[in-house]
């Protein structure tokens, strides 16, 4: 998945619309451009455009995690979900979601989520726009070294992380230690941990 960057997945809400329309429609002529290559670039802008309103209300409220965290992948996938639930909390008791994952390649799933009972617990306990403000922000120079760290510590055995637990939050998970046949060692850090 590669949100925030969503301009195929309004392709996908265009063409879910645009066959929605097509299984309940009478006749060709209902579907406005029966005239038109159904894979054409320009039925696709024109859809694009067309169903904008449809992306706008369904999918664009839940970006907006995803766009202050970058592209984490496939990880991005659950990240939106929890800003919906988290945004969402009470309301989607009994409502389904949409999830769509895609790649680079011809692969991407689809399926829906149906919220059975209430999420409102969980939505607390996400605190994402509190995490996202507890943020440090950081040089340039201080984010190319951490990024240098960790391209020398890659597949490395035997071998120690050699920050310290500053950026770690209380209750995550971090790598303590690489063995040299490379069972990885974690703990989870707590409030007592020294840092």
């Amino acid at each position: 998945t590669h949100s925030p960057y969503d301009r195929l997945v309004r392709k996908v809400v265009g063409r879910m619309v645009f066959w929605d329309q097509s299984t309940n429609a009478q006749s060709a002529a209902q579907l406005g451009r029966p005239d038109q290559k159904i894979f054409s670039k320009e039925l696709e802008s024109e859809l694009m455009a067309s169903t904008s309103s449809v992306y706008d209300a369904k999918c664009s409220p839940w970006t907006w995690f995803a766009k202050e965290t970058g592209n984490s992948y496939t990880a991005s996938l659950f990240s939106n979900l929890a800003a919906v639930i988290f945004t969402q909390g009470e309301q989607l008791t009994g409502k389904r979601i949409l999830m769509y994952s895609f790649g680079s390649g011809y692969a991407s799933s689809m399926y829906s989520l149906r919220v059975v009972r209430s999420v409102a617990g969980w939505s607390s306990l996400l605190q994402l726009r509190s995490r996202l403000e507890a943020r440090d922000m950081v040089s340039p120079d201080v984010f190319t070294n951490a990024l240098a760290r960790r391209d020398e510590s890659y597949r490395q055995a035997a071998w120690c992380p050699y920050d310290g637990l500053e950026q770690v939050w209380p209750g995550a998970y971090y790598l303590v230690r690489v063995e040299e046949d490379g069972v990885r060692h974690y703990a989870r850090r707590t409030a007592a941990t020294p840092v």
